[in-house]
């Protein structure tokens, strides 16, 4: 028999290894396509979910006062530039002094809804990630910790439509806070890279109309602010960090923007009014912070209570940096709401920017802790996130869907109450009666923009009934109570 030899050729050790390379890239391709995925259906099921509710939210209250504005200027509002000095100057001199937030008011109410709609999904998924991104800076991106921040500020900030659905509410409140937020950021970036950053001397002007813009948006929106930057100032120094023009500019922009709001004769005028109308004690006032704080901070409170003892146990461990800053915004969160003692009167919509800033506090705390060394201890911590991420998306989706029926019930009223106002005044009616909203819907989640707001009375000289009169251009509407 012929035997036949065969050559075997030996694959080099270096072929395997780039084989090997190969199929690792390819997984970490996957990976990263998979994550990226991920980030974006939860991002796009977010911003869907608020516009649809943002769609279906009509005018309430004083949209419908700043709907027709701009009828009351000489020139009806054609004149854009004036237009828009005069509102600055009015509402700087006559009432609030914000500007900014006055200003946005009008320009929200005038453009098309949807596109406002639009807009404002788009603002709140910014707020959002600038607290995610405050929370995680430096490290890799956590979808979870993302979900978790939607989660706590749904369940922590009160009269949440006020300030996300409400038009003119959301322009005082979810407004001035992104520009807040954007702040803080910078002070965060600078912190986190010792002062090696927004070194051009062209960073100056943008630092200074920044600052400005961010300190005159909300009295103690931005005194928070102003109490983190001057904590981080502080730290700076002490740790010897340079202050570069841009961030001294920046620190102190924001402190001039917040005394030109807080001596402005409009914040004075509104203070004095509102003063004769509330008349509260200072012993009632501290009773109502108090209260808040119980069912609106103390949740927060008690996730930070749970990371300090497990801190403390040494469970969980955070670098000292981190934890000192987590305290910064936390320290903001109870000053901002000592505040409101200050106001003339507390509607529950103040407490939102304690929420935003104790939420933030908890998620940096949570995005920089180190997990215990045993796996033991490890597996556990990762099992108790995950059933409090996916019992609180589960509670989210439920309060959601109520408040989109709820929504829906007031779009679909306030429709039929307009379409009624428009054919009676055809008809040569100038004085209009129509029915009061009311909700047939009975698990209201208190989070639809009518939530705590008033509608129309009976009384047609009350100051909705007559801002929605002068907004359809007749003479009176009075509001039917349903039965």
């Amino acid at each position: 028999d012929t035997v036949h030899t065969i050559n075997c050729t030996t694959i080099p050790a270096k072929s395997w290894k780039m084989k090997e390379d190969n199929k690792e890239t390819i997984s970490k391709n996957i990976q990263f396509i998979r994550s990226g995925g991920l980030w974006i259906a939860s991002i796009l099921v977010i911003f869907i979910a608020f516009f649809i509710i943002n769609y279906l939210t009509p005018a309430v209250a004083d949209d419908f006062y700043y709907r027709g504005y701009l009828k009351n200027f000489p020139d009806g509002g054609d004149n854009v530039l004036k237009t828009f000095w005069q509102l600055l100057r009015g509402f700087y001199n006559s009432w609030s002094g914000r500007v900014m937030g006055y200003t946005f008011m009008v320009v929200f109410n005038i453009i098309p809804p949807v596109v406002f709609d639009l807009i404002n999904s788009a603002a709140f998924i910014f707020l959002v990630y600038l607290i995610y991104k405050i929370s995680n800076f430096g490290k890799k991106p956590d979808l979870k910790l993302f979900i978790l921040i939607n989660i706590f500020l749904w369940i922590f900030i009160p009269d949440y439509g006020q300030i996300m659905f409400w038009t003119s509410g959301s322009a005082n409140y979810l407004y001035p806070a992104v520009f807040d937020l954007i702040v803080l950021l910078v002070f965060r970036k600078y912190s986190f890279e010792k002062g090696q950053c927004f070194k051009c001397i062209l960073w100056i002007l943008p630092a200074l109309i920044l600052g400005i813009i961010a300190g005159c948006g909300m009295e103690n929106i931005s005194a928070g602010m102003i109490i983190i930057l001057t904590l981080y100032m502080v730290v700076f120094i002490k740790n010897k960090i340079v202050l570069n023009p841009m961030v001294t500019t920046l620190y102190l922009g924001c402190i001039a923007g917040y005394c030109i709001l807080f001596f402005s004769p409009g914040n004075s005028a509104r203070a004095g009014i509102e003063d004769n109308r509330s008349n509260l004690s200072f012993l009632f006032k501290c009773f109502i912070t108090g209260y808040y704080w119980v069912f609106f901070g103390l949740g927060i409170f008690t996730v930070m209570l749970i990371f300090w003892l497990l801190k403390y146990k040494k469970i969980i461990y955070i670098k000292h940096n981190e934890e000192i800053q987590s305290y910064f915004y936390y320290i903001s969160s109870i000053l901002s709401a000592v505040c409101l003692i200050a106001a003339p009167s507390i509607p529950e919509r103040a407490w939102f920017i304690s929420a935003v800033y104790g939420v933030t506090s908890a998620g940096i705390f949570f995005a920089n802790l180190d997990k215990p060394a045993e796996e033991k201890r490890a597996g556990v911590i990762k099992d108790i996130s995950f059933i409090i991420t996916v019992c609180g998306c589960i509670f989210c989706v439920v309060s959601i869907a109520d408040t989109a029926i709820c929504s829906y019930e007031l779009h679909k009223q306030s429709l039929q109450r307009e379409k009624y106002i428009i054919e009676q005044k055809e008809a040569g009616n100038m004085d209009i009666s129509v029915p009061v909203i009311s909700y047939k819907y009975p698990l209201r989640s208190g989070h639809d923009a009518l939530s705590s707001l008033a509608d129309i009375s009976e009384d047609s000289s009350y100051w909705i009934n007559q801002a929605m009169a002068g907004y359809y251009g007749v003479n009176s509407v009075t509001g039917i109570k349903a039965e």
